[in-house]
């Protein structure tokens, strides 16, 4: 009876509770509710509905964000999770979890700017953070191939790391992205360190589909360099890599968006469905 009159007892049971807790509802399947996103409040509102408490109007938009799984929602859901993204940065742009999320999911699902505004605000709310820098700048990279503005921005990162090592990192991969600028070898190896790294099984999970996804794109990148050098002329079609006998078959885009050739002959990663022509 003593002990279940001790206070600590009862701290450590429910640290206990919440561990198991929380762990099985990370690994448990999310189901998404389709009216889930239907709609976003005006910000007042939010605000009003918190009682005025603007770090509260924050962390509900940030739950409403996280419980949300964009890979099951549609074009228009997508932008109204950027909105809810954005209502919680501009109630707190110091939210972790916030900024976390939407950097590393926003710009990967098309609102490219929403998640860059997003960023940008966690910057400027928190100078000691290195890590909504490095998202910025990578999404500046990866998104828009311009190395050179990356490895400027990421050079902000340099001084608000604490570790010598994270200094020498972040310093080495800015000059790297000003003097080669993008290719899909270190895009690979980026976004395995980013898979790694992620606090998230689901987005860990992400990251990977996204490592699997460049995977396929070197190939084809490769094939089409052989086929240039084989014909003096540039790649019109994907299917004659396999014509050709170059690869057996077209890679599996496992987000089934799949690949295409732009004007160059490069293939290219497609960021919406293919429209059939009839």
């Amino acid at each position: 009876m003593k002990l279940l009159r001790n206070p600590v007892f009862w701290l450590f049971s429910l640290a206990f509770v919440y561990v198991v807790a929380t762990g099985r509802l990370d690994r448990s399947p999310r189901q998404q509710d389709p009216r889930e996103l239907d709609a976003v409040l005006p910000r007042l509102a939010q605000l009003a509905l918190a009682g005025g408490d603007r770090y509260l109007a924050g962390n509900l938009a940030t739950i409403r964000a996280l419980i949300a799984d964009p890979n099951r929602m549609t074009p228009d859901q997508v932008g109204l999770l950027a909105r809810v993204h954005e209502d919680a940065a501009w109630f707190n742009p110091a939210n972790e979890d916030n900024y976390y999320v939407a950097g590393n999911i926003l710009p990967w699902k098309g609102q490219f700017d929403a998640g860059q505004r997003i960023l940008k605000l966690a910057m400027d709310a928190r100078p000691f953070d290195w890590l909504p820098v490095f998202y910025y700048a990578f999404d500046i990279w990866y998104f828009d191939k311009d190395g050179l503005r990356a490895g400027q921005t990421l050079k902000q990162a340099v001084p608000r790391a604490k570790e010598e090592s994270d200094r020498l990192l972040l310093e080495t991969l800015a000059v790297r992205w000003m003097e080669r600028g993008y290719d899909t070898v270190s895009a690979i190896r980026m976004v395995q360190g980013m898979a790694a790294a992620s606090r998230q099984s689901r987005l860990r999970d992400y990251y990977q589909k996204r490592v699997q996804r460049l995977e396929g794109l070197l190939v084809l990148e490769k094939a089409a360099a052989q086929h240039r050098e084989r014909t003096r002329e540039p790649l019109s079609d994907l299917n004659e890599l396999v014509r050709e006998g170059l690869i057996g078959a077209l890679p599996v885009d496992p987000f089934g968006l799949g690949y295409d050739v732009d004007k160059n002959g490069r293939p290219v990663l497609l960021n919406s469905p293919r429209k059939e022509v009839k």
